[in-house]
């Protein structure tokens, strides 16, 4: 295990921890959400990804009609 001075990462996560588990908290929150869509399940990292190109996607991109528009 790697360690940091004299400590591992796991005892200076568990020695923050105890002293402000809020500040720790809010920096795990803070770091996770690009991993999370990793672990999401296929049907909501779909849906993520098609809300994410909706809101990037300046304007919608037209689809085309293959359908036949000369009876109309």
């Amino acid at each position: 295990m790697p360690m940091f001075g004299k400590r591992t990462l796991f005892q200076w996560f568990r020695f923050a921890w105890e002293r402000e588990p809020v500040i720790v908290a809010a920096i795990v929150v803070g770091v996770l959400p690009p991993f999370g869509v990793v672990f999401m399940p296929e049907s909501w990292r779909e849906d993520v990804m098609r809300r994410q190109h909706m809101v990037t996607t300046r304007y919608p991109v037209p689809v085309r009609d293959e359908g036949d528009d000369t009876k109309a």
